[in-house]
């Protein structure tokens, strides 16, 4: 099956963490590609842990009903009931579904809440704008709420619903579009469960992405410079290469070096380490992410 040809299926408000670490990768799980690496035991750990910590916040919240479909979710909302456990939502004309983990009736009208591992989300935007779909699924004024890992709690704001259109928007072009183009990204392509098809397509193709000191956001205008692949980088002139946003200065005489480097397998010299004097003496922390308490999130400390 060619991968243009393939089928979509509907946008799910959990698809805004693909999205937004990349759009090629939100378009293959619409039409659900076949080729995923299965999640690493690191990555179950994660997912089983975030199971625990909803099901610890719901043995907290009192009596509840669990909703079965979209049909039983709204028959629940019609009879007021105070705790609705796993509601479902499907919006015909956002072309979305969505599942939050709780409805919780207030005096102005359902909330939908979230049970979240992480201890902040402000620094989340896929986080944020997956609640802010829930709450335009709702329809609800309330702002959705995050249950956090450390006992604390936040809301969305409008700044996150006006993202959640533009993410909706975007995977209803996603769902009609050739796929799109990417750049290699070590840390994103890394986790991508798509990386057995895209890393040796980057390869291939010389991707800019792959030099540490091209920033994905200056491609675009390298492009325009007619500097397109780690070749016609290394044979480039780094002074004669345009100042552009985040390409700028000794970042682009590295740059045409790490291309040289990636190249041809080598390793190149910048400057030689200052001499040690005395007994050096190397200190290192390490960390639990999973740590619910930051008192208890480093573990080890060693010399």
């Amino acid at each position: 099956m060619k991968l243009e040809e393939s089928t979509t299926r509907p946008t799910n408000a959990s698809d805004a963490i693909a999205w937004k670490s990349c759009r090629r990768r939100a378009w293959f799980d619409l039409r659900e590609m076949d080729f995923r690496i299965a999640p690493d035991p690191f990555e179950q750990l994660i997912m089983q842990s975030g199971i625990e910590h909803e099901r610890a916040v719901l043995s907290t919240m009192g009596d509840f009903q669990t909703a079965t479909d979209e049909t039983h979710t709204a028959e629940l909302i019609a009879a007021h009931v105070p705790l609705i456990y796993q509601p479902k939502f499907k919006d015909d004309i956002l072309g979305v579904v969505a599942q939050p983990d709780f409805l919780i009736l207030e005096d102005d009208g359902y909330r939908a809440v979230d049970a979240k591992l992480a201890r902040s989300i402000k620094d989340k935007p896929d986080v944020r704008i997956q609640l802010a779909v829930y709450q335009r699924v709702l329809k609800s004024k309330l702002h959705t709420k995050a249950l956090l890992g450390a006992g604390e709690s936040d809301l969305i704001s409008e700044k996150d619903l006006a993202r959640a259109s533009e993410f909706l928007a975007d995977m209803r072009y996603l769902a009609t579009s050739e796929r799109p183009v990417a750049h290699y990204g070590a840390t994103r392509c890394k986790a991508c469960p798509y990386r057995g098809v895209c890393i040796p397509e980057f390869q291939a193709a010389e991707d800019l992405g792959q030099n540490y000191f091209v920033d994905v956001r200056a491609i675009p205008r390298l492009y325009d410079a007619g500097v397109s692949t780690l070749s016609t980088l290394q044979a480039s002139d780094a002074d004669a290469l345009p100042d552009v946003p985040y390409f700028k200065g000794e970042k682009k005489h590295k740059a045409v070096l790490h291309a040289d480097a990636l190249l041809n397998q080598k390793v190149i010299v910048l400057s030689k380490p200052a001499a040690i004097r005395g007994t050096p003496i190397h200190f290192d922390i390490e960390t639990n992410p999973l740590a619910a308490d930051a008192l208890e999130e480093v573990y080890l400390w060693g010399f």
